[in-house]
């Protein structure tokens, strides 16, 4: 599999997020991570981001699902926090 984005937002100033499929050494997963511009336009990773293992992928989706709601003031269930998510 080549690499490939998937998306890319402006997270203002010279700053942007990409989402990425990556494989290494035959692993794939999702890249979410901070770019910036460089003074003669091209685009630089930054240490800042996260790489999500495919296993990990709706364990991570359903933190967000919960994160969201939270945030927009809608219920989310209760969980034990030592539970594994995605399941």
């Amino acid at each position: 599999m080549a690499d490939r984005q998937l998306v890319q937002f402006d997270r203002g100033g010279n700053d942007v997020m990409r989402v990425a499929l990556r494989e290494h050494k035959g692993s794939k997963y999702v890249d979410m991570r901070v770019w910036f511009r460089k003074p003669d336009g091209s685009y630089q990773a930054t240490s800042k981001g996260v790489t999500v293992r495919r296993a990990e992928i709706l364990a991570v989706q359903s933190a967000l699902d919960a994160a969201l709601a939270e945030l927009e003031g809608r219920p989310v269930a209760e969980r034990d926090p030592t539970e594994a998510w995605g399941k």
